[in-house]
Order: structure tokens, then sequence, then C-alpha cells
């Protein structure tokens, strides 16, 4: 069994939102950056999702697995759900623990994209 890795970044991006104008090329632009960063360190990795808008796509959202710069970067679509609800985000995390196939010793979870105040963390 590997050893654990230092820390796994578990980023959360919702560019969805029906209220505000969408923040696709925003969330891409964190995407970008959370590869960067984890090129830094070689044991680090970063497990993202993000939720697009895109009307024309079923599967608007995105999941990838970054693994520093000792390991391969993948990106995939993902279903289209509402990424405002606590399922979403439970399954998301449970994707999040499984994908990596191999535990960290830190998790840092982020959260990105319009905040809905008191009515909850985003609205999709």
């Amino acid at each position: 069994m590997p050893s654990p890795r230092p820390w796994t970044i578990i980023a959360y991006l919702v560019a969805d939102d029906s209220r505000n104008p969408p923040l696709n090329a925003q969330a891409q632009l964190e995407i970008t950056g959370l590869k960067q960063a984890a090129a830094r360190f070689p044991d680090m990795r970063v497990v993202a999702y993000a939720d697009f808008t895109d009307a024309r796509a079923k599967a608007a959202s995105q999941l990838c697995v970054i693994n520093g710069r000792n390991g391969g970067n993948s990106c995939g679509t993902a279903p289209e759900e509402n990424a405002a609800t606590t399922e979403a985000l439970r399954n998301f995390l449970v994707e999040a623990r499984t994908t990596t196939g191999q535990e960290s010793r830190r998790y840092a979870m982020l959260f990105w994209g319009h905040g809905a105040g008191p009515g909850g963390l985003f609205l999709d």
C-alpha cells in the first residue's frame, strides 16, 4: 500500500448561476491555476469539480484529477446536476476520495462561485 500523500486539495467550482452572468471563463482560469500550483509540488493532488453553464450540453460539468508534477492530469465530463444541492456536493466528496485511490494526511476544501448568502452556498 502506498504511503499517504501530504495533501489533497478538493475544489468545488460552481460557474452556473441563474441569477448572475455565468463564470465559465473564470472557472477555467481557476482550474488552470490549480494545475499550475499542483505542478510545483510532486506529492500534491487536486480534485476539482466545475459546474459550467452550457445549455447545449447534457454534460456541462467537469471532474479533474491533478496529480502534482509526478503524475498525470485527467479531466472529463460529468453528468449535469444541480450543484447547489447537498446531494451533489456529497456525491463529489465521495468521488474525490475514491477517484484518487490513495489517502492523504491532510485535506483542504475550496468552494468557488457566486455565494447565495443566507439562501445557501450556491444557486444553480
